[in-house]
């Protein structure tokens, strides 16, 4: 993988598919649906029967007005988009069966890393997943708002750096954010309970839209416009 300094040109292709109904699931379903059907692609589910997959997920799930909308990133994501738009034909998840009207390809070219010298403002459009079991014992155990937040901006601050380093940037510049509004939501993935997190901030960090931070963003959360 090449290595960039602070920041890079990220190329992102969305893969567009119509389907016959609407898809109207969740991109938990969806994820499943398209791994069932493509069992012998291991990026599309980050391993490949034997070993996981620790690098950072090249493909999101996401349902925008009950369409598809598979973005994928990095040269192996871009790689695989093209074989699905391709070879999509049927989708099926447990309650319902889809046809496959159409699809397309939108490519685009981001800037995406660090920009010391501005601020890019966030809001969420999806809950951000941002503890994990560990550090959701620590978050219950602060007593004050200020505190919360503290806690919490440090979590996003990882998330950039996180995301950065899966796309081949080093860091040598610090990564700068704050969060400024915050609302918490209760959320369930696959039985269990899950905080997440509403929230409004400001960063030196572009992150191009459809990409997300946190926890399941494959799944469509942690996602933000600016």
């Amino acid at each position: 993988m090449s290595r960039f300094i602070d920041q890079c040109q990220l190329r992102i292709r969305d893969l567009i598919i119509f389907t016959e109904p609407e898809f109207s699931e969740t991109p938990s379903l969806l994820r499943m649906a398209i791994t069932a059907r493509f069992k012998d692609i291991p990026i599309l589910h980050n391993h490949d029967g034997k070993t996981f997959d620790y690098r950072i997920s090249r493909v999101r799930y996401l349902i925008k007005n009950n369409t598809i909308h598979l973005v994928t990133f990095a040269e192996d994501g871009i790689e695989i988009a093209e074989k699905l738009f391709q070879e999509t034909d049927i989708l099926q998840t447990p309650g319902q069966k889809y046809r496959v009207t159409g699809t397309e390809i939108v490519d685009r070219t981001e800037p995406v890393g660090i920009f010391p010298w501005k601020a890019f403002y966030y809001r969420s459009l999806s809950p951000w997943l941002a503890l994990n079991e560990k550090n959701h014992e620590n978050f219950r155990m602060i007593s004050t708002d200020s505190e919360r937040k503290e806690f919490l901006e440090n979590i996003w601050r990882a998330n950039f750096l996180s995301f950065a380093k899966g796309i081949g940037i080093e860091m040598q510049q610090w990564i700068e954010g704050n969060i400024t509004e915050m609302e918490w939501r209760q959320i369930r993935i696959g039985g269990y309970s899950l905080t997440g997190f509403l929230i409004r901030g400001v960063a030196n960090f572009l992150l191009p839209e459809g990409l997300g931070l946190g926890k399941n963003v494959t799944k469509g959360f942690g996602l933000f416009d600016r």
